[in-house]
Formats: structure tokens, sequence, C-alpha cells
């Protein structure tokens, strides 16, 4: 299992939408078995991925941290049916559809966890080690602050995925994440630790501003920087809304088919 840390110090970039629509993609069009964690104590990834189904859970993240119980009901399945146009033999798309599931596993969190002392940085390593075959990836949606949960997850990752956006401030806030990635590298804590990718979210390439720090991640990133760019679009937020992955939302729209794309190219880099 490839265990990803989705950060940034900054707040409001699109991580959470990055976190979520990547793993549905990966799990839908990739086939691929995935797992989402909400080390966010606001919680967003839990209430978008669980739905109405959120005040139902028994047993969150929260639980297993704080070391209450012995026995969790965790991880839970997400489940959610799209319907699919058939193409004929020549490949064109017909009228005829067919029903198919995509589905992932979540670890939900609630805010109690502000309440939690966290000493030790190694629980969620400890974890996902008893899981490492039950699973192919693992994203940890992480707070924009480093909290002993973000240091929980950052020591468990192999990878951290940075999302941000064509902005001054979040052009500013790489470089604090690379120090922090070489801090824990030589301090022992996670020796492995590899940027996996910058992802350029909200993005208008027709807006001069947008161009202009594009250009100045890419002298700054180089090659960490993905190719796929997560285009501006309302339907991120209108999906959030309703709950609903974009890949299920509006699997047809410009945005969709860019998470779509980004979940290949981020699935090729780890399999390199």
């Amino acid at each position: 299992m490839k265990k990803i840390a989705v950060f940034n110090q900054k707040g409001g970039v699109g991580k959470t939408a990055v976190a979520i629509n990547v793993s549905c993609c990966m799990a839908d069009y990739l086939k691929r078995r995935v797992l989402v964690i909400d080390c966010d104590p606001q919680a967003n990834a839990s209430t978008y991925l669980m739905a109405d189904n959120i005040n139902n859970v028994s047993d969150t993240i929260t639980d297993y941290i704080a070391g209450e119980k012995e026995e969790f009901s965790l991880p839970y399945t997400v489940s959610y049916e799209k319907t699919v146009r058939l193409k004929d033999s020549a490949g064109k798309i017909t009228n005829r559809v067919q029903k198919r599931k995509c589905s992932l596993d979540v670890m939900p969190i609630n805010q109690d966890i502000n309440l939690i002392d966290i000493e030790e940085n190694t629980i969620l390593k400890d974890l996902l080690d008893g899981l490492d075959n039950e699973y192919d990836y693992c994203f940890m949606d992480c707070p924009p602050n480093l909290s002993g949960l973000t240091i929980n997850a950052l020591t468990a990752a192999d990878y951290v995925l940075v999302p941000t956006t064509p902005t001054k401030d979040a052009f500013a806030g790489y470089g604090l994440i690379l120090d922090v990635v070489q801090t824990l590298k030589n301090n022992g804590t996670n020796v492995n630790l590899k940027i996996l990718g910058v992802v350029l979210n909200r993005v208008n390439k027709g807006r001069a501003v947008d161009k202009f720090f594009i250009e100045r991640t890419l002298e700054q990133s180089g090659k960490t920087v993905c190719n796929t760019k997560i285009r501006e679009s309302s339907l991120v937020e209108q999906a959030n809304v309703y709950c609903k992955p974009l890949n299920i939302y509006k699997p047809r729209e410009n945005v969709s088919k860019d998470f779509k794309e980004l979940a290949k190219e981020l699935d090729i880099r780890m399999r390199r």
C-alpha cells in the first residue's frame, strides 16, 4: 500500500476536494483499492464522503487515537452508483446504459480530536502497517497546520501530495513544505518521505495572474509539478454540497476529466 499525505500549510487551496476526487477516480476508473483517512478536525472529508450517514458513525479515527476502545468498526465502506453509457463495436457511444458501483473505504474523524493531546508520532503508521495488504493506496487529508495528527500522517506517509493554487500566498508556502519534509528526513522521523507532486488547482489559463504563477511554480518546483492541472469550476463546490465526487456527480464535465487524468498521472508516478 502506498500512503499519501495530502498537505499544504496554506488553507483554502482545495486540499480536501483533491484528496476525495483523486481517491474516487482511482477507485472508479483504475479499480484500485483505496482508503481515505480524514486527519483534519474540520471533518470536511468525513461529511463529504459519509454524507447523511455521518451521524450514525459509532467509531472514528479520533477514538482510535484516543485509545479508549479495544475494538473498532473501522473503516466504513462508501459506495456510489453511476450510470455509464455503453459503446458499440465501432467505439461509438450508444443509448444503452449500465449501472456500475464505485466503492472506497473511509476512516472519518470527529472534532473531539481537538481535545486530545497527541504525544506519539507513530499511531497512524502502526495502524496502517497492519493494513498494508488490504489496499493499493491510502490518502490522508491533513489540516493546514503542523498538528500532532499532521505529524502522524507525515510519519506514516510514503509521499506528500501538495495541492496549491496560482496565487502569491500559495506559491510562497511550498518552500515551507519542503522544509518540513527535509526536517522529518533529517531527524529520522521518516527518512523515505518524498514529494509525490504539486497539483495546481482552480486554474484559469485565460487569466494573466494564473499564467504568471503557473510559470513561477514550474520554475521553482520543476518536475514535481503535475502535468495535469485542475481547472476552476463551480461544479466542485456543487458536488461538495450534494456530497458526491465529481466522477459520480458530473463525470463528463471538463473538471471531472481533469481529476481522472490526475489520478492516472499519480498512479503512474507511484508505480514507477
